[in-house]
């Protein structure tokens, strides 16, 4: 089975995202600490350094010298920075106050799992009725204790204006031990289908149905 809906956030799901509202909030108060000891970091060790080998140098020139560098370099990186976590802080305050979760559930029958390609991610063809297969693949997806699992539902949390916030992974079946797994160098020469594609067939004819 190949389910999608909608539906209001869980309290779990609730969770997740106040949590995530938290620590943004957290960054950007503490954004300008941060960037004053990344400045210290990054600058004082050149300072001391030029002050031990220019010892003829006068102090006070050595520091104007560096902080004429240090603080333009400051405010640029703390701008830059506090404008990303607000950008972050913005989409998750959107996706808290849609309060809609969009729903993928797969239920399956049976499991073809791909070898890792370097890291480009898992991939999965899950058969979930007799006549279709959706392929599960990214970076989310790597094995874990109850995933792949033979029912789950992937849940998207959007902002206001549809921009992916975040992806949970519900479980509700059991691990699933794929039927067969397709070796890295003969997934290399298929044309495998997208995260969430479609493809009519059956698991046993994969190869000739992805064939490049």
């Amino acid at each position: 089975m190949l389910e999608r809906s909608k539906r209001s956030p869980t309290k779990s799901e609730r969770r997740v995202l106040d949590a995530a509202v938290g620590f943004r909030r957290n960054q950007l108060r503490l954004s300008l600490r941060r960037g004053l000891i990344a400045c210290v970091v990054v600058f004082g060790p050149l300072c001391l350094a030029t002050l031990l080998l220019a010892k003829d140098a006068p102090t006070w020139l050595v520091l104007t010298f560096w902080s004429a560098l240090a603080i333009p370099f400051s405010v640029w990186a703390h701008i830059t920075t506090r404008r990303e976590i607000a950008a972050g802080l913005e989409l998750l305050e959107g996706s808290v106050a849609r309060d809609e979760a969009d729903i993928v559930r797969v239920q399956e029958s049976a499991m073809v799992e791909f070898e890792v390609i370097e890291d480009e991610g898992a991939c999965y063809a899950f058969q979930v009725d007799e006549r279709r297969i959706v392929f599960v693949s990214g970076q989310d997806f790597y094995p874990s204790a109850k995933f792949p699992n033979t029912d789950f539902s992937l849940v998207h949390l959007h902002d206001e204006r549809g921009k992916l916030v975040e992806m949970l992974i519900a479980k509700h079946g059991v691990k699933a031990a794929p039927v067969r797994t397709i070796p890295a160098a003969t997934k290399s020469k298929l044309a495998v289908p997208d995260h969430l594609q479609i493809v009519e067939g059956r698991l046993e004819d994969l190869e000739t149905l992805l064939a490049a």
